[in-house]
């Protein structure tokens, strides 16, 4: 059997295995990067991780600004195009503001960390990931028809703006079940920001069929 080929942490020099999530940093140091983020430039306290993907880890995090309230904040790998990035956020950042939408949770603020580390800084929603809350049969059909009529809502509302999610899917819906079902859809315009990739709208609506298809609703 062939060993399991590890590559090293630039900053620590921590062994990482081959199939962890490619990140030139480990999760370790990602976190310190996003603890010592208390300096200038980045103007969010972080306060507790709550997720790690494939481009890097996401915090819980307040505004300094205690007005800006809470955010899910997003710290990247090293990157080379940066500069590209946050050219990019300026471009699309009017039509992101022009969402108004309750079921579309906001791109806040994408900048850099006093160590020159991306962050994408997105409204922080509570709730349960549609992925997990999809397969309760405690949600009743009532309930998943109104999450149905509030996503495609929000896609409407993104696409009339210019604006595709590109990467929609089950797992980027949270709702909350607080005053009756509430879908959000996480993270609108980060794709078209960070990876720098076009989309068609009709990508959008065959997604958004096949989680309502797997949801169990019908419009």
């Amino acid at each position: 059997m062939p060993a399991i080929q590890s590559s090293r942490c630039p900053r620590c020099g921590a062994a990482r295995a081959a199939q962890a999530p490619p990140l030139d940093l480990c999760p370790a140091c990602l976190l310190a990067t996003a603890l010592s983020m208390g300096d200038e430039p980045c103007p969010y306290q972080v306060l507790a991780p709550i997720g790690e993907g494939s481009s890097g880890l996401t915090y819980l995090a307040q505004a300094l600004e205690s007005a800006r309230g809470y955010v899910a904040l997003k710290v990247l790998g090293p990157r080379d195009d940066a500069d590209a990035v946050l050219s990019r956020y300026r471009r699309w950042k009017p039509a992101l503001a022009s969402v108004q939408h309750p079921s579309v949770a906001k791109l806040v603020d994408i900048g850099l960390t006093a160590e020159g580390h991306l962050y994408v800084a997105s409204e922080y929603v509570a709730g349960w990931s549609l992925a997990v809350l999809g397969s309760r049969a405690s949600v009743g059909r009532p309930e998943r028809v109104e999450i149905a009529r509030q996503l495609t809502g929000a896609i409407d509302a993104a696409h009339a703006a210019g604006v595709v999610h590109l990467k929609l899917d089950a797992s980027k819906v949270k709702i909350s079940t607080a005053n009756g079902p509430h879908a959000t859809i996480l993270g609108l315009g980060s794709s078209l920001i960070v990876d720098g990739a076009d989309g068609e709208p009709d990508v959008d609506r065959i997604a958004l069929a096949r989680i309502i298809r797997d949801f169990g609703s019908e419009l």
